[in-house]
């Protein structure tokens, strides 16, 4: 198992909370890995976290430049704001690669059903509505029905070696 904490930066200027992200890629199985990645943004005094889990949404990109809830990141070196935007794709696309609720055919089918739906089509308390629609009661290609257990992603090549080198980049505290 490899586990690693990075030390991104501060929010706002030198006085602001720390960023960190805690990334965790465990084997398991026939050449099986899990990814799990979280971050923590904490106070000035890092005596409490402000903000802490699932936080990958609230960074914004531009050019250069970082944001978290619209307020600049200050990346503290090696940290760059493109290894923390690698990281965050990464974290969107990959976390929890093990814990799907649809196949990997119905995957590409969600963005429709959003938009046809709306965000909450896909909450647990509508599986009936979600077995409504036939490529979700049971998928053409493979017949898995939604929902039924947690299905697999294996992580790209690309991704293994990246978060690999994350853990032995020195972001560490």
């Amino acid at each position: 198992m490899m586990k690693t904490k990075i030390d991104v930066g501060r929010v706002g200027n030198a006085r602001g909370g720390s960023v960190e992200i805690e990334i965790e890629m465990e084997d398991y199985g026939k050449s099986r890995k899990r990814l799990s990645i979280c971050g923590n943004v904490w106070n000035a005094r890092h005596s409490d976290i402000e903000s802490g889990g699932q936080i990958l949404d609230h960074f914004t990109f531009s050019p250069g430049r970082v944001f978290y809830y619209g307020e600049p990141v200050v990346v503290k070196p090696p940290m760059t704001v493109t290894i923390l935007k690698r990281i965050v794709d990464v974290w969107k696309r990959w976390h929890l690669n093990d814990m799907h609720a649809e196949c990997e055919h119905q995957e590409k089918l969600k963005s429709s059903m959003l938009e046809k739906h709306g965000e909450g089509f896909f909450y647990a308390s509508n599986i009936d509505g979600i077995w409504s629609e036939p490529e979700f009661s049971a998928c053409s290609v493979c017949g898995y029905r939604y929902g039924t257990a947690w299905t697999y992603r294996e992580l790209p090549s690309d991704v293994v070696a990246f978060v690999n080198m994350m853990s032995r980049f020195q972001f560490n505290f």
